[in-house]
């Protein structure tokens, strides 16, 4: 996750990024923890605000993206 939207974030200063198991969707995380036992910890780690979940998600960030990503 943080090697993604460091180059969405920060274009020029990383040539490319790579992604072993990221997160691309936050807000998929939390809506799907939800329903399961890590709720509160899943909640507590990202928010549960759906503008910023939705912001912060490299998903919805592709057109930002500049660089090259190993995934």
């Amino acid at each position: 996750y943080a090697a993604v939207m460091a180059v969405v974030k920060h274009p020029d200063t990383f040539k490319c990024a790579a992604s072993f198991a990221g997160v691309m969707d936050l807000e998929s995380i939390v809506s799907r923890a939800r329903y399961y036992t890590n709720r509160e910890v899943v909640e507590k780690q990202f928010g549960d605000d759906d503008n910023k979940l939705e912001s912060n998600s490299p998903i919805n960030n592709i057109a930002a993206i500049k660089r090259p990503i190993l995934l």
